[in-house]
């Protein structure tokens, strides 16, 4: 899950609007606090963030080779996110 702050810097811009930047900040926020309930032993968490993870796969995994083609960078991110 610290993955998802580290590639934050790749996920905005300078020109990203306002509420490009809400959404990134509650998105992560939702996933840290996701990923904290099964720590604190949170039975139902633990298939609430396992969802998350598996769609999260599902959707990027999909893409990288064209993702690596476009955006090499990136599709390290990607492929680091798998």
């Amino acid at each position: 899950m610290s993955w998802s702050l580290i590639e934050v810097p790749w996920e905005v811009h300078a020109h990203s609007s306002s509420e490009q930047w809400a959404a990134i900040i509650t998105a992560k926020a939702l996933l840290m606090l996701v990923a904290g309930l099964p720590l604190h032993g949170q039975r139902t968490a633990r298939y609430v963030l396992l969802f998350v993870c598996l769609t999260s796969v599902l959707a990027i995994a999909p893409e990288l080779p064209a993702e690596c083609v476009n955006a090499p960078g990136i599709a390290v991110l990607s492929t680091v996110e798998c």
